[in-house]
């Protein structure tokens, strides 16, 4: 582990985070992670395919451009729902039906994901 940032999501206007859980790789899904903040929402992101980025760099020394290819993974928003009136304060996966269950405000919540393509 490098210590490296990948990535800043922000959910700024739904309150602190209070739960977070992984999310492994579903059947139509790539994997992912769910978080649940304090406005009761719950947002679901998953994992972007790697893509091919070219910047062009200047070596001053060579008085020479040169193309520079990189490669840009990253997590890309795939669903949220407004699940509770309260703080979502706990969040678990069920890896056998592909469904979230939370707690918020004493009473539990269960919701369903669906995969990029519409299927369950």
């Amino acid at each position: 582990m490098s210590g490296e940032k990948m990535q800043v999501i922000s959910c700024a206007f739904h309150g602190p985070i209070g739960a977070l859980i992984w999310i492994p790789h579903q059947p139509g899904m790539s994997p992912g992670f769910a978080f649940g903040c304090a406005d009761g929402s719950i947002h679901v992101y998953q994992w972007a395919e790697s893509s091919v980025r070219t910047i062009r760099l200047l070596i001053p020394q060579q008085k020479q451009l040169i193309d520079c290819n990189y490669f840009q993974s990253h997590y890309q928003y795939f669903a949220q729902e407004l699940v509770h009136d309260g703080p979502v304060m706990d969040i678990k996966f069920d890896t056998n039906f592909g469904r979230l269950a939370s707690v918020g405000n004493g009473f539990p919540q269960v919701s369903e994901l669906l995969s990029t393509d519409g299927s369950e």
